[in-house]
């Protein structure tokens, strides 16, 4: 549902902006939407943090339409603003900037810091460079999203993990991997999961350095476009030798 215009992202021409957009009176406005948005993040921090058990779907609803009531917003208009995001793709990264700067003053002033919050928002998520939000539509010219980044600096042993949250249900495939020193390459594929949450964690060698990491996302079905996708992260985790077993449930391509 919820939570820098990037090439390697959006793959293709994005919609281009043709002179000066009027936003139509019933689309809410950046400001609305940024503090609407932030609070959903932190909403869905919280349910990162409940047991899997139960009916996580329910919670999840339940969160959001109290989230919308506290912003005096229906359901119709979050739907009708987020359609206008679509026909509006760089109002929609403009979104994001705006979202994380939220984000980080709220940090920021329930930690007892001051000064600008800008400069620090931008640090957020440093080892996924790009923004944390992306669209698949018609305009972009592709159903893809695909990544890869130079990881010469992460230890040998480190688990990875790929995050992201589609706002709408999609047929989806999702591709996470590593390339070694040596031109291997090791990688994890499955369908997007029946969940707006999706995750991928990949377990890398101990005796390979490791060069760079990849992913791309897939959707098989143009009937699903636009698919809007939120709070992508790529995170290292330190090594886990209870962990290390995942190495077997990976496929391995040799140089």
């Amino acid at each position: 549902m919820t939570c820098r215009g990037v090439h390697i992202l959006m793959l293709g021409a994005m919609l281009a902006a043709t002179g000066c957009v009027r936003r139509p009176e019933h689309v809410l406005s950046d400001k609305e939407m940024a503090s609407l948005v932030a609070d959903m993040e932190i909403a869905e921090g919280y349910l990162q943090t409940q047991p899997t058990g139960g009916n996580r779907e329910e919670l999840n609803r339940r969160i959001t339409d109290g989230i919308l009531e506290a912003h005096g917003v229906t359901r119709q208009e979050f739907d009708s603003t987020m359609a206008w995001y679509g026909r509006n793709v760089d109002d929609y990264y403009k979104l994001d900037r705006r979202t994380r700067h939220e984000l980080e003053k709220r940090r920021r002033y329930y930690a007892g810091l001051k000064g600008d919050a800008g400069k620090e928002a931008e640090k957020l998520d440093n080892l996924w460079p790009y923004s944390r939000m992306a669209m698949i539509s018609e305009q972009s010219g592709s159903n893809v999203l695909r990544f890869s980044l130079p990881m010469a600096d992460i230890k040998p042993g480190s688990a990875l993990r790929w995050r992201m949250r589609f706002h709408n249900s999609a047929d989806a495939f999702l591709l996470f991997g590593v390339e070694y020193a040596d031109g291997s390459m090791t990688y994890l594929a499955r369908r997007a999961s029946s969940q707006r949450k999706q995750e991928m964690e990949l377990q890398t060698d101990t005796a390979m350095k490791i060069k760079r990491t990849f992913g791309h996302l897939y959707v098989s079905k143009e009937t699903a476009l636009p698919l809007w996708i939120d709070s992508i992260s790529l995170e290292t985790l330190p090594f886990d030798s209870t962990q290390y077993y995942r190495m077997h449930s990976q496929r391995l391509l040799p140089p």
